[in-house]
């Protein structure tokens, strides 16, 4: 939840920042600034949960480590296409290879257990905001393990669907059955076993 708003936050400050500049680049400086707006937070996201960010340098793309998740961000208007453009990023999804075979094994391979995996937090653009308090400069905000070669996802969802599963309360149901045995229809035997 702490990057989600992180990453709300981080689009608005950067549609902000760059949205006082010269409308014949407004767009490209809008771009830039959300970039650089989202990985500040994303890294204070990171930061406070525990998961080592990787320092805050120029284009770089920030990651953190949970476990054995390495955990990064991309924004694309054009879904996981705008992610492989990065050749960072595509080496960090080349460590999916494992649990791409524990979601779908092959045939002929041993099975391995994993050691490391990459899991990425994607944003696209929300096309009609216009700085309104009331409108989110995201259109939405996706979690998904690509696979090993970024053509597709292994786990792909928006961020409400899968904080939604933490959410809710498991409700348990009380067992109210009990057993009756219908008259007659037992036989009872004596201690010798003749009934």
């Amino acid at each position: 939840m702490g990057i989600e708003d992180a990453l709300y936050t981080g689009a608005r400050r950067g549609y902000a920042a760059g949205g006082a500049t010269h409308p014949g680049h407004r767009a490209h400086s809008t771009g830039q600034m959300r970039h650089f707006h989202c990985n500040e937070a994303f890294w204070d996201a990171l930061e406070a949960g525990g998961a080592t960010p990787t320092p805050l340098n120029g284009n770089q793309i920030v990651v953190g480590q949970a476990g054995i998740f390495t955990i990064g961000r991309f924004h694309s208007d054009c879904g996981l296409q705008g992610g492989r453009r990065s050749k960072a990023r595509s080496q960090l999804a080349e460590a999916n290879e494992v649990i791409e075979k524990i979601i779908a094994p092959d045939l002929f391979q041993e099975a391995r257990e994993a050691t490391s995996a990459s899991v990425f937090f994607m944003t696209s653009s929300n096309r009609h905001y216009n700085g309104d308090e009331d409108q989110s400069p995201l259109s939405s905000i996706e979690i998904g393990v690509p696979r090993k070669d970024m053509n597709g996802w292994v786990f792909h969802e928006s961020i409400r669907m899968f904080l939604r599963r933490y959410e809710t309360e498991v409700v348990t149901q009380e067992d109210n059955a009990t057993a009756r045995l219908k008259v007659g229809v037992v036989k009872r035997q004596d201690q010798e076993g003749t009934q």
